[in-house]
């Protein structure tokens, strides 16, 4: 291509998992067909970014007068194209996305499934799912889910045109073990591709009640209504204790108990105890050493719920401040403050994708029902939430605070885990909508804070990852809990689990994992995903038997199937950072004007001796010549 300030010489590139040279201006016409015959598009992914990063970075030092990429958008590995965009800016290298492909193809998509990774045998779990649809606005489809391949519940959705969620419900049945659920929608006749038609999801039912232990002081609202789900919810066993009110229910009922045992063997056998409105003295510092054995050594967990009274003001200086998620600061005895009646829980970026915070979908939908849960009246004063420690819902007013109210936190603590709901109103999500979301926040929650230990059983060694599914690319974040030969937690530097592919022939991978220098014992670290297939998560040998095994899924994400619509917005976009300008096909004749070839001016300085010049020798050999000519003339020679 030549413009009228400079020549420019074209290199073409093939992108998929890497670059390929197809061409450039050295090929002749005899090249063309072999040029175009290597135009295949069969690369296992797209790395866009990258690739544009790899061929500015193969021409370092030369000028380059800008990236010309034809594509449809899609990228699913390597670097986000945007980022590589504002890099190129700074060193004046724009570039000229030419878009392919349609904008709006008639298509159908499941883009998500939502399902409990863990659920239980006979219960009813919903299956909540996005899908999106272009062209086919009013149209009726088949929806249907199956369990490991086989049909068992189909029903007809009516397409809106664009996004919109559905949910359909799943019964295990009595049956545990690993079970892969997959929604898919009937694809049309006309539809681009019906490789998106499909979602599947890996679940794992297990036939185990929890073990439940509710103590509380007062009968307050919250408690009744809490009361009421747990006893409903068939996957628990709930154990009841009451400091205050009939001293003789103990006696007649199973269901509750007249103080927390100090025997180890039935302390320990519960897999959450609920701390509500109770007084630190209720509790002899041996049940208190109890509580907080069962979660840092067995796994358990410790969920407190605030109360005006006592909770948690009460428990400054004793052995439950260091298990709770929030610092106390010293403030023992002291009054709750009043918040607003305007002010309401707002979910945090953590809270979004946490089991426990997310109540309906989409976003702004899950938004709603937690502004629901006001007025609060008043929250507990708290320091800040501990370092580590993970918010998932604050308060509104947080631009008149120091930092956010922590009003939901949890962390780990040893081997368990331990939340603090900061409010004893959250009962008030009923009003005007009944118990479902009410529900589903302590269902989740108590199943978040559970579910670690009825799967990893009561082990020194107990491995987690962060998800059971993954996209290739992905990183698999892992934390590893490990207690030595006295059930006291490791203090080294480094912990090695080994991964392994599921199959024959399979050789274990050692991945050393970092400790985290806020919870002793505990140790972290990730796995990249550079292979589709199952895998677990092991120790060595020789701890095997103290030590729970994991196991996960890496899929490849075909994104260029699942997506089959140009990614117009990303192209002007990554156009616009970089000072280049998005062009469709019929605009490409106009290229090599927008092109304009970098100019550099070069100063080179060097030194020479005057006398080693020529012009030099020959100015004084004349002067010279003139000299002697002049004192010939006057005789002065």
């Amino acid at each position: 291509v030549e413009t009228e300030s400079a020549n420019l010489e074209i290199l073409a590139e093939l992108i998929d998992e890497g670059l390929e040279p197809i061409g450039g201006e050295s090929d002749d016409a005899a090249d063309t067909t072999t040029m175009a015959e290597r135009l295949v598009g069969d690369g296992e992914a797209t790395r866009l970014g990258a690739a544009i990063d790899e061929v500015v970075g193969r021409y370092a030092g030369q000028p380059i007068a800008g990236v010309v990429v034809m594509t449809d958008g899609a990228t699913n590995k390597g670097t986000d194209p945007v980022e590589v965009a504002q890099r190129l800016r700074d060193r004046n290298i724009p570039i000229y996305p030419v878009g392919l492909g349609i904008p709006n193809p008639p298509d159908v998509a499941i883009n998500s499934m939502l399902v409990q990774e863990i659920v239980f045998a006979g219960d009813r779990v919903p299956v909540r799912l996005q899908l999106s649809s272009t062209g086919y606005a009013g149209r009726s489809a088949k929806m249907t889910l199956s369990v490991d391949g086989l049909p068992i519940d189909s029903r007809d959705v009516m397409l809106t045109g664009g996004p919109q969620f559905e949910q359909m419900i799943y019964e295990p049945g009595n049956t545990s073990g690993m079970k892969r659920l997959s929604i898919t929608i009937e694809p049309f006749a006309d539809e681009t591709t019906n490789a998106n038609n499909t979602f599947e999801q890996t679940v794992r039912v297990i036939d185990e009640k929890i073990k439940v232990l509710y103590i509380e002081g007062k009968p307050r609202w919250e408690f009744r209504y809490l009361r009421r789900v747990l006893e409903r919810d068939r996957r628990l066993e709930v154990t009841f204790l009451m400091t205050e009110g009939d001293s003789d229910l103990a006696r007649y009922s199973d269901q509750y108990i007249d103080r927390f045992p100090e025997v180890a063997g039935r302390a320990f056998r519960y897999d959450l105890v609920i701390l509500g409105d109770v007084p630190s003295q209720f509790f002899t510092l041996r049940q208190m050493q109890r509580i907080e054995e069962l979660v840092r050594e067995h796994t358990g967990s410790l969920l407190m719920l605030a109360g005006r009274r006592h909770a948690p003001q009460s428990y400054v200086g004793t052995k439950l401040e260091d298990v709770l998620p929030i610092e106390l600061g010293g403030l023992r005895g002291a009054t709750w403050q009043s918040v607003s009646d305007e002010v309401f829980p707002v979910v945090t970026s953590s809270g979004r994708i946490s089991a426990s915070a997310s109540l309906e979908s989409p976003q702004d939908r899950n938004d709603g029902v937690w502004k629901l849960a006001s007025p609060l009246y008043e929250v507990p004063r708290i320091e800040s939430a501990k370092a580590g420690a993970n918010v998932l819902v604050t308060l509104s007013d947080a631009d008149a605070r120091k930092e956010p109210y922590p009003l939901i936190t949890w962390h780990r603590y040893g081997n368990g885990k331990c939340m603090f709901v900061g409010t004893d109103q959250l009962w008030r999500m009923r009003f005007k909508r009944g118990d479902k979301y009410h529900t589903r926040f302590w269902g989740q929650t108590i199943q978040f804070l559970t579910l670690s230990r009825l799967l990893g059983g009561n082990k020194r060694i107990h491995i987690e990852t962060d998800r059971k599914q993954y996209a290739t690319g992905d990183r698999v974040q892992v934390f590893t809990h490990v207690l030595n030969e006295n059930f006291e937690p490791a203090r080294t530097d480094g912990f090695a689990v080994f991964v392994e592919r599921v199959g024959p022939l399979a050789e274990p991978v050692a991945v050393r994992l970092e400790a985290d220098p806020q919870t002793p014992g505990l140790f972290r670290g990730f796995i990249p995903t550079e292979q589709d297939g199952r895998f677990q998560l092991k120790v060595e040998p020789q701890l095997q038997r103290v030590a729970n095994t994991v196991e996960y899924e890496v899929k490849a994400v075909a994104l260029e199937q699942r997506e089959p619509a140009m990614q117009k917005a990303l192209l002007e976009k990554i156009a616009a950072l970089s000072g280049g300008q998005y062009l469709n096909m019929p605009d490409l004749p106009k290229l090599a004007e927008n092109l304009q070839a970098e100019q550099k001016t070069t100063v080179v300085r060097q030194e020479k001796e005057l006398f080693d010049l020529p012009v030099v020798f020959v100015l004084i050999l004349v002067l010279g010549a003139i000299e002697w000519f002049c004192r010939r003339r006057t005789d002065l020679v």
